[in-house]
């Protein structure tokens, strides 16, 4: 089956648009129902989330919103309320006493204490502050007796309290103990007073402190009982135990449901819990699942506060939002079906746009190769590149192999051309190197004269070469024998001037003797001045002393004759060591000169030995060189015999290169013929 690239190339692409398409299209219809279904989990979990949530929202709003209760049963708390209602109270009196129109405040002010009530029953009451007499009470009994040894069912002596409390204190506490004749027990009834000067009363209120925290709880549990949220909400109060403190329904108070004993069961380890029960729908009056959220508070009350919604109101708001999903995915599933649907028809319209036109490319590439492939082309025309794509490196590569191609065959025609050249060099060279070896084989015949001519020379030289060296071994004798005698001169001028040397060693010694001579006569000088200098001293003493010294006089003048003759003979000494000391130098200056001389001599002498060495080598040299002078004529006539029979080797070898010549001389001629097919065949392209 013949099918052309363009039909396959077309029935590819749509196939694979379409099966894309309804690839995707399938995907998106499967993506939609999993999301669908995934989303209608999460929503599910989510409203749950949010509806408990809300609840926990509620319960917390319904604790914040009752907490004032529980603090109001508080003992600081319960304290608070009365020290400020007592507070009340005084102002109120004060006033009352202060500002009475009537003649008797003090009655009026006992009427008011005896009328006055308030609350659930509460009442104030009055005792003389000295003599604890009952002067007013509100409890509708007649204030008689006196209280001071009143007793309370412990035995404490409960007016004597309240009265002391009162006076010690701005507003005083005191503690004492009745049955209570709502619960008919003995429980702690908590009073506050203050001492009222004017009268001299001590004026308070007391109420038990159970009954304090007892309103403190209904009211609470009133607030929450009566609280509503939405279309069903509502609370309920419950105990650990799950007694039902407060409910809705009122029957149901002071019992235990299954819904409140579960919600116990649930809190027995936690102190919040979200719990599946059972209630009667308001609506319908049949029992229905209630998701319901449930917390421990209050700690000294031990309450449950739990709330909840029907779980068919939850599974209504899941389904309206799960409808809505539902329909807001259809429309946009049938949206991306309509894009695709126009994409995939644009998609095929761009596509056989293109193939068009690459199959118009590949055709002209075609026409192109084939009139490459006819023998004739021209080498120099080149594809246009009009794109960027693999069409695109495929001209480029096409143009790139036509350009080697041109290149190649440009160099072809240049080589056939150098050939052609270098052919007919080649017979030129043919013809002169023919001839060269003519004249080789004459000059052959000349060198063999030469070499013989030589080889006689060669003979001549080694005679020679024996004779001089002869000569050159006497010569060297003879230089030996002179250095002999040189070293021996040279030995004797270095004795002299070792002896010259201690000769001066001898003077400069004598010299440093006159010197130290001439030191001891200078010492020898200052005596004998000294001792004149005493002679005459004692010349003078011996004057002095006349005919007494006359003896002494004259000892002192031969002293002194004595000293002058020794300065005397001291200065012609000195003056001959002078004279001794100076000859000294100068024979110490002329032998160091003597001794220069000969060290000089010896130097030189020293310099002739080593001349007269380098003689006795250069002779021994020239003997050595002799020697190999003939040597090297013995060999050379032996070499000159050697070249003497290549020399015939060369003359049979140019005979031999001739004949090789004219055989060249037929290849080249041959290697010009195939050059020039070669050269045919190049011109077929067109290279320029």
């Amino acid at each position: 089956m013949n099918i052309t690239i363009r039909w396959k190339l077309s029935i590819l692409v749509a196939g694979v648009l379409l099966a894309v398409s309804s690839f995707f299209c399938l995907n998106l219809l499967l993506i939609e129902t999993g999301v669908l279904n995934q989303q209608k989990v999460l929503v599910s979990e989510q409203v749950e989330s949010l509806v408990n949530a809300n609840l926990q929202g509620q319960v917390e709003t319904m604790t914040r919103s009752v907490s004032e209760y529980y603090q109001r049963t508080d003992d600081k708390e319960i304290r608070e309320a009365l020290f400020q209602e007592v507070s009340g109270l005084r102002v109120a009196i004060g006033n009352m006493y202060d500002n009475n129109l009537t003649d008797d405040a003090a009655m009026t002010l006992y009427t008011f204490i005896n009328e006055y009530q308030w609350g659930s029953g509460r009442y104030l009451f009055a005792y003389d502050a000295d003599t604890l007499s009952n002067e007013a009470s509100g409890n509708g009994e007649v204030a008689v007796g006196n209280s001071f040894d009143a007793q309370d069912e412990k035995g404490n002596y409960y007016a004597r309290d309240i009265v002391s409390s009162a006076r010690q204190h701005d507003i005083g506490f005191s503690s004492y103990f009745f049955t209570n004749p709502q619960t008919g027990k003995v429980e702690e009834k908590l009073s506050a007073s203050f001492y009222f000067a004017p009268l001299n009363l001590v004026i308070g209120t007391g109420e038990y402190v159970s009954t304090l925290k007892q309103q403190a709880t209904e009211a609470a549990l009133l607030a929450i009982a009566s609280s509503r949220f939405g279309e069903h909400g509502y609370f309920w109060v419950q105990d650990k135990n799950g007694t039902l403190l407060t409910h809705p329904d009122p029957a149901l108070i002071g019992s235990v449901t299954p819904s409140s004993r579960e919600v116990a069961r649930q809190l027995a380890t936690r102190s919040q819990a979200s719990v599946l029960t059972q209630e009667v729908h308001p609506d319908t009056q049949l029992p229905e699942n209630r998701l319901t959220f449930a917390k421990q508070v209050f700690p000294r009350w031990g309450w449950v506060i739990v709330t909840g919604t029907f779980q068919r109101d939850v599974t209504g708001i899941e389904e309206s939002l799960g409808v809505a999903m539902a329909d807001l995915f259809d429309a946009e599933v049938g949206k991306a079906l309509i894009y695709t649907v126009v994409l995939l028809i644009l998609t095929m319209i761009l596509s056989v746009f293109l193939l068009n036109l690459i199959i118009a490319e590949m055709v002209d590439l075609k026409l192109r190769i084939d009139n490459l492939s006819t023998g004739d082309a021209d080498l120099t025309a080149r594809l246009e590149v009009k794109s960027r794509d693999e069409l695109g490196a495929i001209r480029e590569s096409f143009n790139d192999f036509v350009g080697n191609l041109q290149s190649m065959m440009l160099d072809i025609s240049q080589a056939s051309g150098h050939i052609t050249v270098g052919l007919d060099q080649l017979n030129e060279q043919t013809e002169r190197n023919s001839r060269a070896l003519d004249r080789h084989s004459s000059e052959t015949e000349l060198a063999v004269t030469a070499i013989t001519q030589v080889s006689s020379t060669a003979d001549t030289v080694a005679r020679s070469s024996e004779n001089t060296s002869d000569k050159t071994r006497q010569a060297n004798d003879e230089a030996r024998e002179s250095k002999v005698t040189v070293v021996e001169a040279g030995d004797s001028v270095r004795a002299l001037v070792e002896e010259m040397g201690t000769a001066s060693a001898c003077i400069d010694t004598m010299n440093q003797n006159t010197r130290n001579i001439v030191s001891v006569l200078s010492i020898i000088g200052d005596i004998a001045d000294q001792t004149n200098l005493l002679a005459l001293n004692a010349a003078i003493e011996a004057a002095r002393a006349g005919e007494q010294g006359r003896g002494f006089a004259v000892v002192a003048e031969e002293v002194r004759n004595l000293a002058s003759r020794t300065q005397k003979s001291t200065s012609e000494i000195n003056e001959i060591l002078g004279t001794l000391q100076q000859g000294a130098e100068e024979a110490v200056t002329l032998m160091d000169g003597t001794r220069s001389s000969c060290q000089r001599v010896a130097d030189n002498t020293t310099r002739i030995t080593e001349r007269l060495d380098q003689m006795t080598d250069s002779i021994s040299d020239i003997d050595a060189l002799s020697g190999q002078i003939a040597t090297a004529a013995q060999e050379q006539s032996s070499v000159s015999e050697e070249i003497s029979a290549n020399v015939h080797t060369i003359q049979e070898m140019a005979a031999e290169l001739a004949q090789n010549g004219e055989e060249t001389a037929v290849s080249t001629r041959s290697l010009a013929a195939a050059n020039e097919q070669l050269s045919t065949l190049v011109g077929r392209f067109r290279l320029r």
